[in-house]
This record gives structure tokens, C-alpha cells and sequence, in this order.
């Protein structure tokens, strides 16, 4: 009792107040969030595996059949059910070659931005028609800031490796070209001290 007395008289008198019941103190607060990531669609459409039994990291793609007159685009994931490891994610072809192979992640940035409100109401001149109206037009008043979070996707080529947390999952999407009218299949591997494979 005596130190949750002493506590209230220490803020009394330095003109503080506590902060509400059951909450923190925002240090840095986020009005509002425009989020334009495409990680929902992404998780539903790379659903596609084969058997894994022995493996620690299962691949998912997002088809079944691949077509395209001079290369494809193949979205896959990598999920980690071994412990962390960094590991090589390799292409086995035949009749193509590997263009590139991208790391999907998201970025967030905050922009500060100044929100006004109508003042009062001012003479409005019409340079159309050089009319004055009086009244017509509100002052801009400056009220205060807001801070919006954007977040997007980020496509990063990858070279060499990548780590894998345990029971990570991690999306990737390859290029893959080909002369016109071949015809070929692909496998992809993740070699690391675990190990997985979908043919």
C-alpha cells in the first residue's frame, strides 16, 4: 500500500500521469496501415507437393504442369520441419536453364503526413472567372500529423544460400527458360544438413 501511495504523490507532483490501467506507453505510434502484399494469395497458390516421407524440407509449387512458349515462372515454397540449417535450393533440368531465383520478403516504411481541418470561413476567388464569392472557401488549419505503415513485397535474387529457422517457411519464384517447342522436366532440391526434394 505504502509504495502504490508514494507512487501517485511522485506524479501528483511532477505533473505526470499514469499511463491507462492494463496498457503500455506507445512509443511510436501507427495511425493507420496500407498493406499491398500479395502473401495470402501466395500461401493458397504454392500448394502443390509430392511424397516426403524422410525429408526435413517440404516443396510446394504453385501448378501441377507447367507451360510457356519460351520459359515459365514457377512460384514454390520451402518449409523447415528439421532444425536451422542453411541450405542451397538447386534446379535439376533438362532442355532449360535457370534464369534466376528470387526470396520473397515484405518491407514496411512509415510516412509522417499533415493532417488539416476547415477553418474558418474566407472570401473564394474563381480564376476562371475572377468571381469573389464570399464565404466560399475554408482556411487549410494544421491539426497535427499522422503515420502511415505501407508494406509490400520485396522479390530478392538470391546467390548461393539461405538460412532456414525451424518450422520456417520461406517462398521463392524461379525463372525458367527454354527454346520454343521443347518440352522438359524439373526437380528441385534444398541441400543442407537437412534435406528435400520434390520431383
Amino acid at each position: 500500500m505504502k509504495k502504490i501511495l508514494l507512487t501517485i504523490a511522485l506524479l501528483s507532483l511532477t505533473g505526470c500521469q499514469s499511463p491507462p490501467l492494463g496498457g503500455d506507453l506507445v512509443i511510436d505510434r501507427v495511425d493507420k496501415t496500407v498493406d499491398k502484399t500479395t502473401l495470402v494469395k501466395l500461401q493458397e497458390d504454392v500448394k502443390y507437393t509430392d511424397a516426403n516421407e524422410g525429408e526435413e524440407y517440404i516443396i510446394r509449387v504453385d501448378d501441377n504442369n507447367y507451360a510457356g512458349l519460351s520459359g515459365i515462372d514457377i512460384k514454390f515454397s520451402v518449409e523447415n520441419i528439421g532444425a536451422t540449417d542453411t541450405a542451397e535450393i538447386k534446379f535439376n533440368l533438362t532442355d532449360a536453364n535457370l534464369a534466376n531465383i528470387k526470396e520473397y520478403s515484405k518491407l514496411e516504411n512509415i510516412v509522417e503526413s499533415d493532417v488539416y481541418e476547415n477553418g474558418q470561413a474566407i472570401d473564394c476567388t474563381y480564376p476562371a472567372t475572377k468571381e469573389v464569392i464570399k464565404g466560399d472557401c475554408f482556411e487549410r488549419v494544421l491539426v497535427g500529423t499522422e503515420k502511415t505503415k505501407y508494406i509490400k513485397d520485396v522479390w530478392t535474387e538470391m546467390n548461393g544460400t539461405t538460412t532456414f529457422d525451424a518450422d520456417e517457411i520461406k517462398y521463392f519464384k524461379a525463372r525458367i527458360n527454354f527454346e520454343r517447342g521443347s518440352t522438359g522436366n524439373f526437380s528441385i532440391e534444398v541441400i543442407g544438413n537437412n534435406y528435400g526434394i520434390l520431383e
